[in-house]
C-alpha cells in the first residue's frame, strides 16, 4: 500500500509542474483548487519566479497567513 501512496504523490507533483508550465491556460481556474494544492502550487511558482499579483490572487486563500519572500 505504501508504494501506491508514493505514486499518487509523484503524480500530484507531476501535475503541479504541468500546471505551472501552462499557467496562463489554467490561471482562472486556480481558485477552485483545494487549499493543500494551492499551497504546494504557490511554493512551486515562487521557486520558479512565476508568482505574480494576478496568479497570487487566484491561489491565495484564507489559510495563507503570510508568504516569506526571502531565501
Amino acid at each position: 500500500m505504501a508504494v501506491f501512496a508514493v505514486n499518487v504523490s509523484s503524480l500530484q507533483n507531476h501535475c503541479l509542474r504541468a500546471v505551472a508550465c501552462q499557467l496562463p491556460d489554467h490561471e482562472t481556474s486556480l481558485r477552485f483548487l483545494p487549499v493543500e494544492i494551492k499551497t504546494k502550487l504557490v511554493n512551486l511558482l515562487s521557486k520558479r519566479g512565476l508568482l505574480t499579483d494576478s496568479n497570487l490572487a487566484n491561489v491565495s486563500s484564507k489559510s495563507f497567513m503570510s508568504i516569506h519572500t526571502s531565501n
